[in-house]
């Protein structure tokens, strides 16, 4: 999982506080809060989910979802990081 967690947050904060400073800082604010709040309730809501798949299914059921997340977080990764710091006119110098 270390793919998801390794470039995912870095590329996801990035993109928010860049396309919210455009707007104003204030909404830069509210989109770093946000971002925060939502990653905090995908980690919760993670740990339920193993949880469950431990209690119900048992610990291969853990491994290979975590290795079909680490795929789909590498293809999102791959896919939309340049997104993240697409320039725009007011960023040419």
């Amino acid at each position: 999982m270390g793919l998801g967690w390794g470039a995912a947050p870095t590329l996801l904060q990035a993109a928010a506080g860049h396309a919210g400073t455009r707007q104003s800082p204030a909404i830069a604010d509210t989109a770093q809060a946000t971002l925060v709040t939502l990653w905090n309730a995908a980690m919760a809501l993670g740990g339920i989910v193993g949880g469950l798949l431990l209690q119900r299914v048992d610990v291969t059921a853990g491994a290979t979802a975590a290795a079909g997340l680490g795929a789909l977080s590498l293809a999102v990764i791959t896919l939309t990081r340049h997104h993240a710091f697409a320039l725009t006119d007011r960023d040419t110098p």
